[in-house]
């Protein structure tokens, strides 16, 4: 193996990993606004480095990111059924 793949390989291992720390604390979090300034502080890269990471490993931005995680949640709550407290205290 060259040793510019294997910098390269290094480099990508280090994106994943730092992905891979950040969502699962985004998924968490996703009933808190988040900004910019939030996602800096807890990625520790700037806002470029950022937006590049994950358009290179999710094809969106960070901010669509975080919307679609957002509508997925809500479909999801969306999806459970719903039972009126006042139709269930009648049946009892």
């Amino acid at each position: 193996m060259s040793p510019v793949l294997s910098l390269l390989d290094r480099v990508r291992a280090n994106e994943k990993q730092k992905l891979d720390e950040l969502c699962p604390w985004l998924s968490t979090h996703l009933h808190q606004p988040i900004g910019w300034s939030v996602l800096v502080q807890r990625s520790h890269m700037s806002n470029e480095e950022l937006h590049l990471l994950f358009m290179s490993h999710h094809n969106m931005s960070p901010m669509q990111w975080i919307r679609v995680q957002r509508e997925n949640l809500l479909n999801a709550a969306y999806a459970q059924p719903f039972v009126h407290l006042d139709a269930r205290s009648q049946h009892g």
